[in-house]
């Protein structure tokens, strides 16, 4: 009796021992952020930022099991991207690039020269900061977000969604065009897309010697470092198609990017109609060259007044090619 007691007792801490360890190898929910969709996280080591789709950025100095919101100054509370330099805390918003000297304690909105303030990306290089926006391409700024400078030469599809670092060299993942690369700190640009199938690179990120590429409905891609820095390889194409895409954001409010390719010149014109069908907006009415394009709606119709929330649709027509999408606005 004592050695079948003896021997239940071992199986038992046998599988408590055991089953300690499966729950402890796994991932544990922190004590937030609430309130808003997470898209990128920061850490400088003893402080953690995260920033949220709606509610800001938030703080956390105790790894994640305590956060408060720091958002004095953050005039815009849709946060797409982090990047640290010392004491320098960058936040990629809808609404431009801001700067924290503080912890994030007071922000101040660095957007002098910054034509486009839809950034989905920022990157460290030594003193030069690059800003990857939706629709504008990269920015480069070398004085802390004071001013900032576009440095597209090359880069033939400017929706940027992501930008990675690997010593002297920077890529950026675009929406439809695939990675781009340069060598000389954004002044030139060229595709290194040989074999990617799916252009709509919404991540990258660099493991040793291995680039790594995160696409939209295809997955993980991998290419070694060596394959791109050394041969460039790839052609700058203009598109061979006619496409209008779905509009970013969407929902929106209260602008949103419309993007489009061209596969040759023409009049084109590119029109908002409300559920109705009656027409809203005239966006473009004039001859456009073949390339990749985008036009931004500020939820506007022809007088300049803002419309109502509810389902659009806009129309894209070139000569005898037309498409159409639904767009949604929000308020």
């Amino acid at each position: 009796m004592e050695g079948g007691v003896m021997k239940n007792l071992i199986i038992t801490v046998f599988l408590l021992f055991f089953a300690g360890r499966l729950i402890q190898a796994q991932w544990i929910q922190t004590g937030g952020p609430c309130g808003g969709d997470v898209r990128c996280i920061a850490s400088d080591g003893s402080n953690m930022f995260a920033g949220t789709s709606g509610t800001g950025l938030y703080l956390s100095t105790d790894n994640g099991s305590n956060w408060t919101a720091v958002n004095a100054g953050l005039t815009n509370l849709y946060v797409h991207s982090l990047a640290i330099s010392g004491s320098n805390t960058f936040a990629g918003t809808h609404g431009g690039v801001f700067l924290s000297t503080d912890n994030g304690s007071n922000w101040t909105a660095v957007n002098t020269g910054l034509t486009n303030l839809y950034v989905y990306s920022l990157a460290i290089s030594g003193s030069n900061i690059f800003a990857g926006t939706y629709g504008g391409g990269v920015f480069l700024s070398t004085d802390n977000g004071s001013n900032w400078t576009a440095v597209n030469t090359g880069l033939t599809n400017i929706d940027v969604h992501s930008l990675a670092i690997s010593g002297s060299n920077i890529f950026a993942g675009t929406s439809g065009g695939g990675v781009f690369l340069s060598t000389n700190n954004g002044s030139n640009w060229t595709a290194v897309n040989t074999g990617l199938t799916n252009t709509e690179v919404y991540s990258l990120a660099v493991s040793g010697s291995i680039m790594f590429a995160g696409t939209q409905s295809k997955g993980v891609w991998s290419r070694p470092l060596s394959q791109m820095v050394d041969v460039k390889d790839d052609n700058n194409l203009l598109p061979n198609k006619f496409t209008l895409e779905q509009n970013y954001p969407n929902p929106f409010n209260p602008s949103t990017v419309i993007r489009y390719q061209l596969s040759a010149t023409g009049k084109v014109s590119l029109r908002i109609y409300n559920a109705l069908g009656q027409e809203v907006r005239t966006l473009i009415d004039q001859n456009e060259t073949a390339g990749s394009k985008f036009v931004i709606w500020d939820g506007k119709d022809n007088q300049g007044k803002r419309v109502s929330d509810g389902v659009y649709i806009y129309c894209l027509q070139a000569g005898k090619l037309k498409q159409a999408k639904k767009c949604l606005l929000l308020k």
